[in-house]
């Protein structure tokens, strides 16, 4: 990589230097970000996925190469020999990564909202219901 850097010596060289350098910087404020985003779905799915779906299963499938590991609340890149936690990978396999959770994070919003509706309906259901047994009952 310092080969490549010294084919721009000069008076543009420094400018190559400095462009790098802050490309590099960002990099690592956004991969910061996308990590405590994972973090913050890691806990989201785990509590979603045994609480409200109430999963036995340990694996939640996100997409076609990621999916989430309810024993290690991890989300997982399925490689072709093993699967690597999304956190250790690195460029565009993690950030393709990251697009996928987000898109998954959607969805599973929708649901939350879809089922809160449902069983806001249900449990106005049960009170009606409760209602009309104990008008029964006491007459």
């Amino acid at each position: 990589m310092i080969e490549l850097f010294n084919l721009f010596k000069g008076k543009n060289g420094k400018n190559v230097d400095v462009a790098v350098g802050n490309f590099l910087q960002e990099e690592k404020k956004r991969h910061k970000r996308a990590v405590d985003f994972l973090q913050l779905m890691a806990g989201v799915t785990a509590h979603v996925a045994t609480e409200v779906w109430g999963m036995a299963d340990q694996d939640v499938q996100v997409s076609d190469t990621v999916r989430f590991d309810l024993a290690t609340q991890s989300f997982f890149f399925k490689g072709a020999e093993s699967d690597i936690n999304v956190q250790a990978l690195k460029g565009q396999p993690f950030w393709q990564s990251v697009q996928q959770i987000m898109y998954f994070g959607q969805e599973l919003l929708d649901d939350i909202k879809e089922r809160e509706e449902g069983r806001k309906q249900i449990v106005s259901s049960i009170s009606d219901l409760t209602e009309k047994i104990m008008q029964v009952q006491l007459s």
